[in-house]
């Protein structure tokens, strides 16, 4: 699979299994001056709960939000930009990042695989809940 057709949601049902194909989608996106970045979801769906990840990846830094049933959204406590950075999905849909959620590159990197091997929000993020960054 090419980058340009890598699907946006990646449904991660066996959390131990293959990430190659998103560390490759996040890898083919980093660096450079990039002024909008590249978006996807990563889900963890079960009959106990429902995960997303939301990762970016723009130039040297990324995005990360936390979405989880029913326990709300949740950005980065040292997220850095404080407007709404410009992402748009793999298909070309713009999808604005909320303020506070980019963050270094390398930790977007960390917090995703993370995620592949545990299902759970990761823990190489200090988060805070999205409402009360306001």
């Amino acid at each position: 699979m090419t980058t340009s057709d890598a699907p946006s949601v990646y449904d991660i049902p066996e959390l131990n299994g293959d990430s190659t194909v998103v560390l490759d989608a996040l890898s083919a996106h980093h660096g450079g001056t990039a002024s909008s970045g590249t978006v996807w979801w990563l889900n963890h769906i079960t009959a106990e709960h429902d995960h997303c990840l939301t990762v970016g990846v723009r130039g040297h830094l990324g995005a990360l939000t936390w979405d989880e049933e029913p326990g709300g959204t949740w950005i980065p406590a040292n997220g850095t930009n404080t407007t709404h950075a410009d992402y748009f999905t793999p298909d070309g849909d713009h999808n604005p990042q909320l303020p506070g959620t980019e963050v270094r590159y390398e930790l977007v990197l960390e917090a995703v695989t993370e995620f592949i091997h545990t299902g759970a929000r990761p823990r190489c993020i200090d988060w805070i809940r999205a409402s009360d960054a306001a």
